[in-house]
């Protein structure tokens, strides 16, 4: 993970962004052109990209989106591109989350994982994460999902 840098993303980031998007949901999961636009200017989101500036050309191969609410920060979305999967960058990502929800004083940091994804799940509650609800038909009909939570610590 060393030669990725994570930084807050800007509009023009969006083509990058939505290719991400493209490369790792199907279609009826991805957000579109306009989401995205909305997520890198809405004053409620944060959106957290992981790219490499080696040899002068930029890289870019994750993506983080968070939705700010009262109590908790919620994960939107979080994808890396496969061809770098497992070098440490969705982690990376996860962990920007939890330290921006801190930064934040959030009480929680949510998101919601395909129930059928076993690793996914595991992955999760490995950073803390823990499933408090299943969400019938939140994908779509007969795709369900887990509503995860991870609690931190309240600061005073």
């Amino acid at each position: 993970m060393s030669r990725w840098v994570i930084r807050a993303a800007s509009r023009s980031d969006l083509f990058d962004v939505e290719k991400i998007e493209r490369c790792c949901f199907a279609a009826p999961r991805r957000s579109s052109r306009r989401a995205l636009r909305h997520s890198l200017t809405s004053p409620h989101q944060h959106v957290w990209v992981a790219e490499s500036r080696a040899l002068g050309k930029r890289e870019m191969a994750g993506v983080l989106i968070l939705r700010r609410h009262p109590l908790s920060l919620r994960i939107f979305s979080l994808a890396v591109l496969p061809a770098y999967r497992g070098h440490g960058i969705g982690r990376a990502l996860l962990l920007r989350a939890l330290r921006e929800a801190r930064r934040q004083r959030r009480r929680y940091v949510t998101l919601e994982a395909d129930l059928r994804d076993a690793s996914l799940i595991r992955w999760y509650a490995n950073v803390g994460f823990e499933k408090t609800r299943r969400l019938l038909d939140y994908y779509a009909p007969g795709r369900h999902a887990w509503r995860m939570r991870c609690r931190l610590p309240v600061r005073k």
